[in-house]
């Protein structure tokens, strides 16, 4: 099993329900890790769904996921940066260009309220 399944639409048939269930919840994660950010006067902040979706795919949450579904976590997140790093106009295993660069924006914004929050305890 390869990254790349968890971007496509459907999940795999050879999957037990609860295998496609966990490559529902990642491939949710990835689509909602892509949320345009919003602005707030000058300020640019993340959805919530975005928020939480990052919050997923960069912690421990993901992992024991990926565990059940026999995908290494290290390959699955350098496979999304490097899908979503893409910076083509054309559509990439069903991403847009501003999904992908949304997803790119939103990733640091995740980053930097990480550093914050780290730097506040």
């Amino acid at each position: 099993m390869t990254p790349n399944h968890f971007f496509q639409t459907e999940v795999s048939d050879h999957f037990i329900p609860e295998q496609q269930l966990l490559g529902a919840v990642i491939r949710m994660a990835v689509y909602d890790s892509c949320h345009t950010p919003i602005k707030v006067g000058r300020e640019t902040k993340l959805t919530d769904e975005a928020r939480t979706a990052h919050r997923f795919l960069w912690t421990d949450a993901v992992e024991s996921y990926l565990h059940w579904l026999d995908v290494d976590a290290k390959f699955f997140r350098a496979k999304l940066i490097k899908l979503m790093d893409d910076r083509t106009e054309n559509a990439v295993a069903g991403f847009s260009s501003s999904q992908r660069r949304s997803f790119r924006i939103n990733k640091l914004l995740w980053e930097d309220s990480c550093s914050i929050t780290q730097k506040a305890v």
